[in-house]
């Protein structure tokens, strides 16, 4: 009635086959000392997800994401990495980070400051690096405190451009604990 072996054609029988189409038998009293077992449906293996290109380069390329589906806002946000940041979604705040890419699709209301800005989408406030490329897409509606300024033609710029005497004042603030209020005692 029940054989553990494989069918004629080599495969393995299946179960919810085998208990459908086997006659009703009569209940027999299980063997002494072994366990009555229900039979088990097969469980179907869950699809798993590939990321899609975009993540998974970033992943490889260690950059963070603010997608185009995303908008970050409050009072007070500092958005910080210490790697590569691509916006292509809205921030409401102040962004610091290592390298700072603002997509076409990327709207940043608030202060950018990285030791390199790419911006091709829209900046409302002040741009701070060491390197600043304003691409044909970009607009840019602040100052620009640089030491090198690369602008292509059709990109949109109102506001004033300072080149920094010191390196040092472009420098990315990256320590979250700058950021956070000072505790009275």
């Amino acid at each position: 009635m029940f054989n553990r072996g494989s069918n004629s054609d080599g495969r393995p029988p299946d179960l919810q086959n085998l208990f459908q189409s086997q006659p009703a038998a009569q209940p027999s009293a299980p063997a002494q000392g072994s366990p009555i077992m229900p039979p088990v449906a097969p469980v179907a293996p869950q699809p798993v997800t590939m990321p899609t290109a975009a993540v998974a380069e970033a992943q490889a390329s260690h950059v963070s994401i603010i997608g185009s589906d995303l908008v970050i806002l409050g009072d007070k946000i500092t958005v910080i990495t210490k790697t590569r940041l691509l916006v292509d979604g809205e921030v409401r705040g102040d962004i610091n980070g290592k390298e700072v890419i603002i997509g076409r699709s990327g709207k940043v209301t608030g202060t950018v400051a990285a030791n390199s800005i790419e911006v091709h989408g829209h900046v409302h406030g002040a741009v701070r690096a060491q390197s600043v490329t304003l691409h044909p897409t970009a607009h840019v509606d602040g100052d620009i405190h640089n030491q090198v300024l690369k602008i292509s033609e059709g990109a949109i710029f109102d506001g004033r451009v300072r080149r920094a005497k010191d390196a040092s004042e472009l420098t990315p603030v990256l320590d979250p604990a700058a950021f956070m209020p000072k505790q009275q005692s």
